[in-house]
């Protein structure tokens, strides 16, 4: 970290942005692979699903750190949830056994306009409570689309079948039996991690120190990150042709 970022711009932030979606894109080749390579049965492994969970909480959780900075929500809302409606139209044609169903754009558009509505209430709040309210609720909710409260090894509560009960339900965060998608992200418990962002940076952001670091950045990662929404849109089919393509090669 050693150049400063652009004026109006805060390059560590595009730079972790960049982090995260490097992540995401080794996360979906490896999950290509093993699809293609392994057949039906074939599953990620626990310590890939859970990088895979940490890398999209601190995208979102950076999301909600640039609510402050959004000056156009109508439009990032329109361009997000029509990239989320893009991608699940093309996986749905290409994959139907993976079609994308409320994936990360669409819950990125709905978090980013339940949060411009918001906002003026939102800065009201006295943030670090706040911070660490949203961050607790998103751990405690971690396994809400499970069905259950707790860990996989531990469960400390079967929430109500009742709430498992159709699509809408479904985008809330209570999938019905039988729901699939290729990239899920409900609104619980991924909310809590785009509020936790907001209200860190309400609880730290403006102190001169934070504000220095805010500038520094590392311009191939930054670049990345700022360009995140077009590389999300093109990685998979890419991937997923390469593969695809290495796969008939070998085979």
């Amino acid at each position: 970290m050693h150049k400063t970022a652009a004026p109006g711009r805060f390059g560590l932030i595009d730079t972790l942005r960049g982090l995260c979606v490097w992540g995401m894109v080794v996360y979906h080749t490896l999950f290509d692979i093993l699809a293609v390579f392994g057949g039906e049965n074939a599953q990620m492994p626990q310590v890939l699903d859970a990088v895979r969970t940490f890398g999209a909480a601190a995208f979102i959780f950076l999301s909600g750190v640039c609510l402050h900075f959004e000056t156009r929500p109508l439009r990032r809302f329109l361009m997000l949830f029509g990239g989320g409606l893009a991608v699940s139209a093309v996986t749905f044609l290409v994959m139907p056994e993976a079609g994308v169903i409320f994936g990360i754009l669409t819950f990125m558009a709905v978090s980013g306009g339940i949060g411009a509505l918001m906002k003026r209430l939102l800065q009201k709040l006295p943030a670090a409570p706040f911070a660490a309210a949203s961050l607790i609720l998103f751990l405690l909710l971690l396994n809400v689309n499970f069905g259950y409260f707790g860990t996989a090894t531990h469960i400390l509560y079967f929430y109500p079948e009742w709430l498992y009960k159709n699509l809408f339900t479904a985008f809330l965060g209570f999938p019905y039996p039988g729901f699939q998608s290729g990239d899920y992200f409900p609104l619980l418990p991924w909310i809590f991690a785009y509020f936790a962002g907001f209200f860190f940076y309400a609880a730290v952001g403006l102190r001169p120190g934070v504000q220095a670091l805010l500038q520094k950045q590392w311009r191939p990662l930054s670049v990345c990150g700022r360009y995140s929404f077009y590389i999300y849109l093109i990685h998979q089919p890419v991937i997923y042709g390469c593969v695809a393509l290495l796969h008939l090669l070998i085979k």
